[in-house]
This record gives C-alpha cells, sequence and structure tokens, in this order.
C-alpha cells in the first residue's frame, strides 16, 4: 500500500461543522506537485479514496441518525464535527466503530493532507520551516536536518498503508515523530 508523509497541524484541518462531510475541492490545480506527487496519484487519492471515505461516513453517520433503535444521545453525537466523533468511537455501537474509524479517519486524514500541500521549490532551504516551527524542531531533533534524516527514515520504513505524523506530544510538549497504521492518527 502506498504511504502518506505527513506533518500534523490540527489546527489546518479545520473543523467541519455540519451534519454531512463534504469533498474539499483541492486548493491547487491536480498537476501542481509534480514532480513530488504525480497528476495521476492526486487524482487517485482525492478523487477516489477521499471521495470514498466521505461517502462511506455519510452513510454511517446517516444509519445512526435514522436508526429508530438508536439512543437520542447517540444521535446527537453523530450530528458533531467528525474531528468530536472520531474522539468518541468508543460510544457507537461495535458495528460502526471500525467502519467510522477506518473511513472518518480516512477522510480527517486526507483533508488534512491535503491542505498542508503545497507547491514544490527549488532548492531544500526553501522548504524548510521557520519561525517556531524551527525552533521547535531544533529544540525537539537538535537540527533540522537530523529531524529531516529521521522523518524521512520512518516514512520509507513505514509498512503498509499509513502515515507518520509530526506532533506536539500532549505530555512532555515536546514535537515527536511517530506513525500510525491505516487512517489512524495521534
Amino acid at each position: 500500500m502506498f504511504a502518506f508523509v505527513l506533518v500534523l497541524a490540527f489546527a489546518a484541518c479545520g473543523v467541519q461543522s455540519q451534519t454531512e462531510l463534504t469533498l474539499t475541492p483541492l486548493p491547487y490545480a491536480y498537476d501542481a506537485l509534480v514532480p513530488v506527487l504525480s497528476k495521476h496519484l492526486m487524482e487517485l487519492h482525492h478523487d477516489k479514496h477521499f471521495q470514498a471515505y466521505t461517502t462511506k461516513t455519510n452513510a454511517a453517520l446517516k444509519a445512526i441518525v435514522n436508526d429508530p433503535k438508536a439512543p437520542e444521545e447517540l444521535k446527537t453525537l453523530a450530528k458533531q464535527p467528525i474531528e468530536v466523533i472520531f474522539t468518541q468511537l468508543q460510544a457507537f455501537p461495535e458495528q460502526f466503530q471500525i467502519e467510522l474509524r477506518h473511513n472518518a479517519g480516512g477522510y480527517i486524514n486526507h483533508k488534512l493532507f491535503f491542505s498542508l500541500l503545497k507547491t514544490p521549490t527549488t532548492t531544500a532551504e526553501e522548504n524548510k520551516p521557520t519561525g517556531p516551527l524551527l525552533q521547535a524542531i531544533e529544540k525537539s531533533f537538535g537540527s533540522y536536518e537530523h529531524f529531516n534524516q529521521i522523518f524521512t527514515n520512518a516514512s520509507v520504513s513505514l509498512f503498509g498503508s499509513g502515515w507518520v505524523w509530526l506532533y506536539i506530544d500532549a505530555k512532555s510538549k515536546d514535537l515527536v515523530i511517530n506513525y500510525t497504521a491505516n487512517q489512524d492518527n495521534p
């Protein structure tokens, strides 16, 4: 399977406050990331995978909301922003937990992924972060170059389908690199 690498910034994802998810259009052309990501790859992951996650998540949530046997608090939860739903998967009946974990996770991860990409630049120095992000990377990893090496190694060695993440550890408040399988996220 294909592994994506991603720098996580939760705020960049934005909260979807409607009861039905929509396929977020790309903020750039399908071929804007060539030669790093091909037009075909972007079309496949946006128009096929992201669309499938959107459709399947909406179907699961609609089934819960329309189920006459579902408790009202569950129906209310199913109408919350997808980021809230994703943190409360254990509240859903078992038959929906895995479906929502995979599909809502795929929706959230892809929405975030596509929102963070930018057109490749000609030099590595132009791609280097600045300001507080660079300072946090240097504090946690010693240097940007060391971070880049660790992140690249984690990405290349990720087995199967999954994601490599850079995020702030809630306890230590330091940046960490970790990976998740399939459509999970930290």
